[in-house]
């Protein structure tokens, strides 16, 4: 049974009652799909075409080190602003705390992409924390129905499209497109709770007023081993009441022009605050982060492999 959604108004609990962390859970992290951010000169509606058309162009997640073996390093402070850190410190305890995070065993969601009040396309996803086991379901432009199912550390699974279990090199293909979805779309939600993940370097880039709000601005950038695209840059503005991320600001290198995107609508879900909405700069489009379920308690139901699938959302 899918454990139900957490009312948005719902009173953060205590740290208490989430403190303990669960031992036995695999550590990882995940890297942003930063290959799917537009080179130097392209336009910012170029890059929102490309949440559009990754469902149906794949994504290229390969890399030299695993992001199981990334999640067993640890941040490196020294590599980093004093100033910097402490910021970051903030923002995880304004977001609910890492003790509450880190007790978090189930956390479920979907990507949606819109175009004014149309629905581009909407990717569930379903992640076991504890056993690092991933589910993730959607539709692509052409309306095939794609599940996937498989591993965080191995990247092995099952994967259906139509109803159909596939096999053989389509299989390996819809595995490698659905890891893509998670690193990307995870990213997307959970930036704000990785600023301190093995291989990232911040930096303190002032304070900048945008519509009369004087922010706090992180540089985030990352070692040369972290990822395809160790170049990318963000710029993370940080609201010096609330300390919870308002706004990033996308480079693919050093002097790139950047793409702005709004961190909008935080709400609480089991004592941890989301935000659901990204808001282009002089764009039509949006990204929904909905349906966000968090919880202690895993559903194992979720992730066993049927033997065939429906064409509709699980």
């Amino acid at each position: 049974m899918r454990i139900k959604l957490l009312q948005k108004n719902q009173k953060t609990i205590t740290q208490s009652c989430v403190a303990a962390k669960i031992s036995q859970r695999k550590p990882h992290r995940a890297q942003p799909l930063r290959d799917l951010c537009p080179a130097r000169g392209t336009s910012l509606r170029a890059i929102l075409l490309v949440f559009a058309v990754v469902q149906t162009t794949g994504c290229q997640t390969t890399s030299e080190q695993s992001a199981s073996d990334l999640g067993r390093k640890q941040f490196d402070p020294s590599k980093s602003d004093p100033k910097a850190v402490q910021i970051a410190d903030e923002v995880m305890v304004a977001l609910g705390g890492r003790e509450n995070f880190e007790a978090i065993n189930y956390l479920s969601f979907h990507f949606v992409s819109v175009a004014d009040t149309k629905k581009v396309s909407d990717w569930r996803h379903d992640w076991d924390r504890r056993n690092n086991n991933y589910r993730v379901e959607g539709v692509t432009r052409e309306g095939d129905h794609l599940l996937a199912f498989f591993n965080l550390d191995t990247q092995d699974g099952a994967a259906f499209k139509n109803g159909q279990k596939l096999e053989g090199e389509e299989k390996l293909q819809i595995l490698k497109r659905a890891y893509g979805r998670y690193i990307n779309d995870t990213y997307w939600l959970l930036m704000p709770f990785k600023l301190k993940d093995a291989g990232a370097v911040l930096k303190y880039d002032g304070v900048q007023e945008l519509n009369d709000v004087a922010y706090d601005v992180l540089r985030l950038s990352f070692a040369d081993s972290v990822g395809l695209t160790p170049r990318n840059i963000y710029r993370v503005f940080i609201d010096p009441a609330t300390r919870v991320v308002h706004r990033w600001e996308y480079f693919a290198q050093e002097g790139a022009e950047p793409s702005p995107a709004w961190w909008e609508k935080w709400n609480v879900y089991g004592g941890i605050k989301f935000s659901e909405q990204r808001s282009f700069e002089n764009s039509n489009r949006k990204l929904l982060l909905t349906n966000i379920v968090v919880s202690r308690e895993v559903d194992e139901k979720i992730f066993e492999v049927p033997s065939t699938s429906t064409a509709r959302m699980f």
